[in-house]
């Protein structure tokens, strides 16, 4: 009995030993250095002079990219993430959406 036990105890400790490279395989790098066109599109709406980090501008600006791929009209799209950004309390104005949108198309998923 005592063999089928410690049987047990070695396949599951092979079992996490492979699953370990694979799980890190798919979390990637915590921070990982932006793509060019990331930086493209963060320095473009630095010189719009739109506010937030650099984390919370990609995640808004892959958001646009989401609406636009979808065939969502550019105006239309900067309205949603105005309207998210009053509900969530980030302080994007509409002039800064309508950045976001542009810098999004321009930079980060042109061809949409």
């Amino acid at each position: 009995m005592s063999m089928v036990k410690r049987g047990g105890c070695a396949v599951k400790r092979l079992l996490v030993l492979f699953s370990l490279p694979f799980a890190l395989l798919v979390a990637g790098p915590a921070n990982a250095d932006p793509s060019p066109a990331e930086v493209d599109y963060l320095s473009y709406l630095a010189a719009q002079r739109v506010g937030g980090t650099a984390d919370s501008l990609l995640h808004v600006g892959y958001d646009a990219c989401s609406g636009l791929q979808q065939g969502t009209q550019a105006p239309v799209v900067a309205m949603t993430l105005f309207n998210d950004a009053q509900t969530s309390g980030s302080g994007l104005t509409m002039q800064d959406a309508s950045a976001v949108v542009g810098g999004a198309a321009a930079f980060l998923c042109p061809g949409h």
